[in-house]
C-alpha cells in the first residue's frame, strides 16, 4: 500500500476510506479495492493521487464525492487494455485514458451509468462497441488519435453528447444516426478517410463547430444552410469541386476553411454571410471572386492566394475591418484603387501575379506594415509607401524597380528601420 495513504475500517458503518497525507476522503471498501489493483498489478505500485483536476499535467489522478470515485484518470502509462475492475466503479463521472496503448473499448463501458466524459485519446484503438450506446449521460468523448475504422449506429442514442472528437482516425463513413445527436456543439472528423457526410449532419441544429479536414470529400451535403449556429467551419484539403449555395444561408457563421481543395468559385452571395471574421481559400481554382465578398462587414483575415484570379472587384474597399489580405500566386493584372480604403489593413501580400502596377491609394494605409510584391512586372512603387508604420517589412525583389523607387526605399530603411526583402 502506498505510503502517502492509510486505509481505516468504520466498524460501525462497514465503510473503508483512504486517508490522504494532506487531505482525506472516504471510499467505500469496493472502489479503494479498484485503486488500489490498478496501483499494484497495472502500475507497478505506482500511486494514484487525489487530484483537484484529473486533466491537465496529472498522469495520474482521482477525484471523490460521496465516499465515491467519481474522476479517474491513468495517462501515458502504457496500458495495453481498459482495466476489468474499472466496472466496479459505478459512479464514475469522468475517465481519463489519454496517451496509453489501449486496442479495444471493452463492452463494459456501457455499464458505467453515470460516466459523462470518456476521454481516450491517443491510442490504438480500432473500434467502438455497441454498448457505448448506453452511456445515456455522456456528453463528451475524445477518441482522437487512434486506429478506429467505425462507429456503431448506437452512438446515435447517446443524446445529451456535446462533443465528439473522432479525428485523426481510419473513418470512412460515419453512421446517420449521429443526426440524433441533437446536443452537439462540436463535432471534429478531420483527418480520416471520409468519402462522404450524412446529410443527416445538417439536422444537428446546436452544432457550432464542425472540422472536416484531410479527408476525401468530393461533396458536402446541400443542407448544410440548417446549420444556423454553426461558427466555424473546416473544410481544408478535402476533393471539393464546388460550395452549396445554402452554405450562404449559416447566418452564424465567422470561420470558413476551404483551403487546398479544387472549388472553381466562391458562392454569388458570399456577402450574406454577415458574421464572417475569416475566409481562407487558397490553393483553390477560382478565377474570380463576387463582387458581394464587398459585403462581409466583419471579416478581418481573407486569403486568396494561390488561385487563379486574374481580378479583384471594386468592392474589395468595402471591407473596413480587414487586416490581412493575401492574394499571391495568382494571376492579377491589375488592383482596384479602392484597396486604399482598407484603413485597418496591416498585412498585404500581392508577390507572384503579373502586376505592372501598385495603386498610388497604398499610401492611405497608415496601419500597414508588411507589404510584399515581388516578383511581378512594377516598375515604380507609389510614394505613398513612406506613410509605412515604423519597423515594416518590404518585399520587392523580382520587379524591375526604376532608380526613384529604389531611392524611396533606401530613405525609408533609414528613417522607419524598414526592412527590406531581396
Amino acid at each position: 500500500m502506498s505510503t502517502n495513504k492509510k486505509r481505516f475500517i468504520n466498524h460501525h458503518s462497514k465503510i473503508s476510506f483512504i486517508m490522504k497525507f494532506k487531505d482525506s476522503e472516504q471510499l467505500h471498501e469496493s472502489e479503494f479495492e479498484v485503486l488500489n489493483t490498478i496501483e499494484q498489478e497495472i502500475l507497478g505500485g505506482k500511486t494514484i493521487p487525489l487530484v483537484d483536476n484529473v486533466e491537465g499535467k496529472n498522469r495520474l489522478g482521482f477525484k471523490c464525492r460521496e465516499n465515491h470515485v467519481t474522476e479517474l484518470g491513468i495517462n501515458q502509462s502504457n496500458l495495453d487494455s481498459i482495466p476489468e475492475s474499472i466496472q466496479e466503479l459505478p459512479f464514475l463521472e469522468y475517465l481519463l485514458l489519454q496517451r496509453n496503448k489501449i486496442s479495444q473499448i471493452p463492452e463494459f463501458i456501457g455499464e458505467l451509468g453515470y460516466l459523462r466524459i470518456l476521454w481516450l485519446e491517443n491510442n490504438n484503438i480500432t473500434s467502438v462497441p455497441q454498448s457505448i450506446g448506453n452511456l445515456h449521460n455522456l456528453t463528451v468523448l475524445g477518441l482522437k488519435k487512434n486506429k478506429v475504422e467505425s462507429i456503431p449506429d448506437s452512438i446515435g442514442n447517446c443524446s445529451p453528447l456535446e462533443k465528439l472528437d473522432l479525428g485523426k482516425n481510419q473513418l470512412t463513413e460515419i453512421p446517420e444516426t449521429v443526426g440524433n445527436l441533437a446536443s452537439l456543439e462540436t463535432l471534429n472528423l478531420g483527418d480520416n478517410q471520409l468519402t462522404r457526410i450524412p446529410d443527416s449532419i445538417c439536422a444537428l441544429s446546436n452544432l457550432k463547430y464542425l472540422d472536416l479536414p484531410n479527408n476525401q470529400l468530393p461533396s458536402i451535403p446541400a443542407s448544410i444552410g440548417n446549420l444556423k449556429k454553426l461558427l466555424t467551419l473546416n473544410l481544408n484539403n478535402n476533393r471539393l469541386s464546388a460550395l452549396p449555395d445554402s452554405i450562404c444561408e449559416c447566418a452564424s457563421l465567422q470561420f470558413l476553411h476551404i483551403e487546398g481543395n479544387q472549388i472553381g468559385a466562391l458562392p454569388v452571395a458570399i456577402g450574406n454571410l454577415q458574421q464572417l471574421k475569416m475566409l481562407a481559400a487558397q490553393n483553390n481554382q477560382f478565377t474570380n471572386v463576387p463582387e458581394s465578398i464587398g459585403n462581409l462587414p466583419n471579416l478581418f483575415h481573407l486569403e486568396l492566394n494561390q488561385n487563379q484570379l486574374t481580378s479583384v472587384p471594386d468592392s474589395i474597399g468595402n471591407l473596413g475591418h480587414l487586416k490581412a489580405l493575401r492574394m499571391e500566386e495568382n494571376q492579377l493584372t491589375a488592383i482596384p484603387s479602392t484597396i486604399g480604403n482598407l484603413q485597418n489593413l496591416q498585412v498585404l501580400r500581392l508577390n507572384n501575379n503579373q502586376l505592372t502596377e501598385v495603386p498610388d491609394s497604398l499610401g492611405n494605409l497608415t496601419n500597414m506594415h508588411t507589404l510584399i510584391v515581388s516578383d511581378n512586372n512594377i516598375t515604380s512603387l507609389p510614394t505613398g509607401i513612406e506613410n509605412m508604420k515604423k519597423y515594416s517589412v518590404l518585399g520587392y525583389k523580382g520587379n524591375p524597380i526604376d532608380k526613384k523607387s529604389k531611392k524611396l526605399v533606401k530613405k525609408l530603411q533609414k528613417r522607419i528601420n524598414m526592412k527590406v526583402l531581396n
